[in-house]
C-alpha cells in the first residue's frame, strides 16, 4: 500500500530551514519526503521517520547534490 500526501506550498527564503510536519496512523515500511520546485521537479528526497504518530522533518534548503536551492515556492 502506497500513500501519497501532497502538502501545501512552502516558501524557502534562502536561509531559514523549513519544518515539514506529518502524521502516520500506523508504522510504514518506508517513509520519504520529496521536495518539489515550482516546475514539479524533485529537488530533494529525504528519508523520514516511519513510526506511527506525529513527526517533523526539517529541510535545510539543499538539493540532492548538497547545493543551496534558489529562493522560491516549493511543495
Amino acid at each position: 500500500l502506497d500513500i501519497t500526501y501532497t502538502s501545501a506550498e512552502m516558501n524557502w527564503d534562502g536561509a531559514t530551514p523549513v519544518d515539514i510536519n506529518y502524521v502516520l496512523p500506523t508504522e510504514a515500511r518506508v517513509a520519504k519526503v520529496n521536495i518539489y520546485d515550482e516546475n514539479g521537479t524533485v529537488v530533494r528526497s529525504l528519508d523520514a521517520p516511519k513510526g506511527a504518530g506525529a513527526h517533523k522533518v526539517t529541510w535545510d534548503g539543499k538539493d540532492n547534490n548538497g547545493n543551496i536551492a534558489p529562493e522560491g515556492t516549493y511543495s
